[in-house]
């Protein structure tokens, strides 16, 4: 296993593309976008699968930005940390993104997640950069680079105005919008968002 090689990963909808595009630019780095694809659905209980992801990395200056290893960080000798974004702006997203029909789904995908995240950063000092900050500016965006070990992109050139992969149109803007279809007051996600800007502010 190539020691400097890396794993960004979080939740869906969290600047894996727009991170992803910048590292890129980079001469010396080749960082991928979820090169798997949708893989881990049916290979999440497949031991070999950790192989298989353990070979892609075995190039030098290689990364990959992944929102599906967010399954199997914990399993891989590769260094990494985790892409947060205020959980209830990624619900909104995916909601916008993919339709109500799979709402539920997402929901609790979402809290499961996150409640994942703060205990492996609480318990174990998980490194973690935070979508709020790393798309706002290019001095924001530098300790992503510090903390990979990459020296040849020039943040200058970066247009941090121009989001990438972002909604088209966006539907529903609240969760009230929501409540007025489901019926349900969605207090585990408001909990759960309180619980992170909490978090990150301290």
């Amino acid at each position: 296993m190539v020691t400097d090689n890396f794993i960004l990963t979080g939740f869906g909808r969290s600047g894996t593309k727009f991170i992803q595009t910048i590292l890129n630019t980079s001469k010396l780095w080749q960082v991928e976008h979820e090169p798997r694809g949708n893989d881990y659905k049916i290979n999440k209980t497949d031991g070999n699968y950790i192989r298989k992801i353990e070979k892609d990395f075995e190039k030098e200056h290689y990364g990959e930005v992944n929102s599906y290893l967010r399954f199997y960080y914990k399993e891989l000798s590769i260094k990494s940390a985790l892409l947060l974004r205020n959980p209830k702006n990624i619900f909104l997203s995916v909601v916008n993104r993919k339709g109500m029909n799979q709402w539920c789904t997402y929901y609790e995908e979402i809290i499961v997640t996150y409640r994942n995240f703060f205990k492996e950063i609480e318990e174990n000092n998980k490194k973690y950069f935070v979508f709020e900050n790393y798309t706002k500016s290019k001095e924001e965006f530098e300790p992503i680079l510090k903390f990979l070990g990459i020296d040849d992109i020039n943040l200058n050139d970066i247009d941090f105005n121009k989001k990438i992969n972002t909604n088209k149109q966006k539907k529903y803007n609240n969760l009230q919008d929501l409540r007025e279809i489901t019926n349900l007051d969605f207090s585990h996600l408001e909990k759960l968002e309180q619980r992170y800007l909490e978090f990150i502010i301290n």
